[in-house]
């Protein structure tokens, strides 16, 4: 009995292990480069030339900033992200400026304030002539890529708008925030935490699974009795003599063994005090995807047991074939019933009563006497 009941869990969670194995395994591919390469830490840009930056993770003191060209935002009060073009390696004198090296660089969130005082103090140094004004730079840390194309033209305009067409620039974009693997470091964490959440969920339906987890009620119930070997021989005698009712509900005048949720759960028979069938609608995104439909079983302390039908017409029948079995119990719903689980048990039994009372026969009309035949 215990290795079949089994064997139904290992089926249902199976499938589902499994699916969880897999989209766990694919996030965490894509996450851990970035918590990997967020542990090695970013490479000194003055190390490098821009043609050996691109796919690098960097570190990138700017104290330069050419100009913005490019936006993204509702309006210039409320910007999302800012592109800019500026000199990665940081300016000694403005007298570098012709030889530095430029890329752009996409900022957003808190450093856009960064930036912005930057690229004000840019402006005075330009004014002034002296470097000395361009004051702290800004340390960046991320991935630099490969502009895309909107981003390259935009890029290429500013350069041509400047007069800076023979600068030591590439369409290469260092993304402030990324970790390789592209997202941001918070995002390769989060990323990182979820995939392995899946993998631990479907670790324990496998462990919970192989260890008889969902069979525990009818080890407690054999763990409890006098006799443990004598009470579990008499639930595998019971198992197999019961008839399966839909739902594979199993009963006889002691004993109730139903599935709820995976869980075997053992009852007893003149505890149940209420059943009814319920259909439970199933969205994703607030679309309806199905229903399933249950029948529920109540006991004398409240506690609900839902079997899982595979149809409204199974439910149904589970109910019709419970209801002889279960004369304690009322049956169908009604929020009345609901109503008197939360305030008086006690209150359906006479219900219960009621519904399973012999209904008397239906009286025939009298038979009309047959008139005699008349002599000849």
């Amino acid at each position: 009995m215990l290795k079949k009941l089994n064997a139904k869990a290992l089926r249902s969670n199976l499938i589902l292990s499994i699916a969880l194995i897999l989209i766990g395994a694919v996030i965490l591919a894509l996450s851990l480069p970035g918590i990997a390469g967020a542990a090695k830490g970013a490479e000194d840009a003055d190390a490098l030339h821009i043609p050996q930056m691109e796919g690098r993770y960097i570190e990138a003191e700017i104290n330069f900033i050419w100009e913005p060209f490019a936006y993204v935002g509702d309006s210039e009060e409320d910007m999302e992200e800012i592109l800019y073009m500026v000199a990665i390696h940081p300016l000694e004198s403005m007298d570098d400026f012709a030889a530095a090296e430029y890329i752009g660089l996409s900022v957003s969130g808190s450093l856009i304030k960064q930036t912005e005082a930057l690229y004000e103090r840019t402006n005075t140094a330009w004014e002034s002539w002296d470097a000395a004004d361009l004051g702290e730079s800004v340390v960046i840390r991320g991935v630099v890529e490969a502009m895309d194309s909107e981003e390259q033209d935009f890029f290429e305009e500013l350069l041509v708008e400047s007069g800076m067409e023979e600068a030591i620039a590439l369409p290469l974009i260092l993304r402030a925030g990324t970790v390789p693997g592209g997202q941001t470091g918070f995002g390769s964490v989060v990323m990182t935490l979820f995939g392995a959440a899946l993998l631990v969920w479907a670790a324990v339906l496998l462990v919970r699974t192989f260890s008889g987890y969902y069979q525990k009620d009818i080890r407690s119930f054999c763990a409890a009795a006098a006799d443990p070997a004598y009470a579990m021989a008499g639930l595998e005698e019971f198992y197999a003599a019961a008839e399966p009712l839909p739902g594979d509900i199993r009963i006889d005048a002691h004993r109730l063994l139903l599935i709820d949720n995976l869980h075997a759960r053992l009852l007893d028979p003149a505890g149940v005090i209420w059943v009814y069938t319920d259909a439970i609608r199933r969205r994703v995104n607030g679309i309806p995807v199905g229903t399933a439909y249950v029948t529920v079983l109540v006991d004398a302390a409240g506690r609900r047991y839902r079997v899982t039908m595979r149809s409204k017409a199974e439910a149904e029948a589970a109910v019709d074939a419970l209801f002889p079995l279960l004369p304690g119990a009322v049956f169908g719903y009604s929020r009345d019933y609901e109503r008197m689980l939360k305030t008086d048990l006690s209150a359906l039994a006479p219900l219960a009563a009621q519904q399973h009372a012999p209904q008397p026969e239906a009286e025939l009309p009298p038979v009309p006497p047959v008139p005699p035949v008349p002599a000849e």
